[in-house]
């Protein structure tokens, strides 16, 4: 095998690229922003992307010595944190 394949499997899947963003939008313009991602959702589809939006407003952490995301981000008590993947 060729150096470059070394890091991929055989469907092709390691080594892909996965965006993550994460922020914080306030929480009045949570609606806009949920229209403003369907509308990107729409663009990126053509590109064979698929992009989804979680909301990280539970804060508990799944076990002892394990950080919930949500709560490293500094956020204000009027803003929710949103963390959108694109594989």
């Amino acid at each position: 095998m060729g150096m470059e394949k070394s890091n991929l499997s055989e469907n092709g899947a390691f080594g892909r690229e996965v965006s993550h963003f994460i922020y914080r939008v306030p929480k009045k313009n949570r609606d806009k922003m949920i229209q403003l991602n369907k509308e990107f959702t729409e663009i990126i589809k053509e590109y064979g992307a698929t992009h989804t939006i979680f909301p990280l407003n539970n804060t508990k952490s799944p076990m002892d010595g394990v950080s919930n995301i949500a709560q490293t981000i500094s956020a204000k008590q009027d803003e929710e944190v949103l963390m959108e993947l694109i594989p």
